[in-house]
């Protein structure tokens, strides 16, 4: 080939990749609250219409829509002026529009729902999600927040008032596929739910870490709360949990695998419950509580945590008997009916 044409040629492949790169993201605007860039009405027009990969600016208002993402992009409210307070509120007439949970059909009407990206990120900030007036009768599943076969970052977001039905969660992500997504919820200001705060389902790679998490004191749902539930491995870190008055529920359930570290619960029925093996739980204060820290089985490490004020219950209860290898030392329990309830040996539990 002669030089001008392989020069030719190079310079095609350029203008074509630039081209293609230029076409892949951009930046847009929902509202009217910076210049100079596309603005569109809604965040469900702005979602739907620019390519993957962009990143969505969202003016403070109020956003009466379900929003449904299927691609990577970035979801980001903006401050204006002394402003900055973009809400997602339910349409009138309350949620209508649903996903279909993959791992047991659950039909779950999400405010903002984020579907099939795998491992493409779709990472929201600084957005507002309440759940009041939804219109949903008893029974139905909600969702502030709902990440289906998705990865993505959750950071300074409030999503609040997922309640009413009884089957009210502020933030679910959910995993059938083998591989292993990745979801973190960071500084977050997550309340009044009726059945969970965070819930995490099938394989996820899971961060959640400098949370608020409240559970509502008016809770209609057919079980008590969960703050944070983990069906997967994970690191459950810094996060203050906050129980209904009636201390009723679970603040931390986590099945294996998980690191649970540096939490300050206060007022559930149970602080956290080790339902699975080889869980590593460090440095967590637990107060008001019935029971500290349940441990069902073998193989966890439960070291340098406080439990105070379960004067009712105990402050570190081995549920089933049989369980072994578990190492619990180095805890302090204070004004606890009983300090470490030991229903089977093979277990390390000294000194504490």
């Amino acid at each position: 080939m002669r030089t001008i044409d392989i020069y030719k040629s190079v310079m095609l492949l350029l203008l074509t990749l630039f081209t293609v790169s230029g076409a892949a993201a951009k930046t847009a605007l929902v509202g009217t609250c910076m210049p100079n860039l596309q603005t569109y009405p809604t965040i469900s027009q702005a979602v739907s219409s620019v390519p993957a990969g962009s990143t969505i600016l969202v003016c403070p208002g109020t956003y009466p829509e379900q929003v449904l993402i299927t691609q990577p992009l970035t979801l980001r409210g903006m401050l204006s002026g002394n402003s900055a307070n973009p809400v997602i509120v339910a349409p009138p007439g309350g949620l209508s529009n649903f996903i279909i949970a993959p791992d047991d059909g659950l039909h779950i009407h999400y405010q903002i729902g984020v579907q099939n990206t795998t491992s493409s990120f779709v990472n929201i900030s600084n957005i507002a999600v309440n759940g009041s007036n939804n219109e949903l009768p008893s029974g139905t599943s909600i969702a502030g927040i709902y990440y289906d076969n998705s990865s993505g970052i959750l950071t300074h977001d409030a999503v609040f008032n997922q309640q009413g039905t009884g089957g009210g969660y502020s933030v679910i992500v959910g995993n059938v596929n083998s591989s292993s997504i990745s979801f973190s919820v960071l500084e977050c200001s997550i309340h009044d739910f009726d059945q969970g705060g965070i819930q995490s389902v099938g394989s996820v790679a899971a961060k959640f870490q400098g949370n608020l998490i409240a559970a509502s004191d008016t809770q209609p749902g057919t079980s008590p709360p969960g703050a944070i539930i983990l069906n997967s491995g994970g690191i459950i870190s810094g996060n203050q949990i906050d129980g209904p008055s009636a201390q009723s529920g679970t603040a931390i359930l986590v099945s294996s695998d998980a690191t649970i570290s540096d939490n300050n619960i206060r007022a559930f029925g149970i602080g956290i419950i080790l339902s699975g093996s080889s869980n590593t739980v460090k440095s967590n204060k637990v107060s008001l509580s019935e029971v500290g820290i349940y441990i069902f089985a073998d193989g966890n490490d439960v070291e340098y945590n406080t439990v105070a004020n379960a004067p009712g219950g105990a402050g570190i209860n081995f549920l089933n008997c049989g369980i072994t290898g578990n190492t619990v030392i180095h805890n302090r329990v204070n004004d606890a009916a009983i300090g470490i309830e030991e229903s089977s040996s093979g277990n390390t539990i000294s000194p504490n």
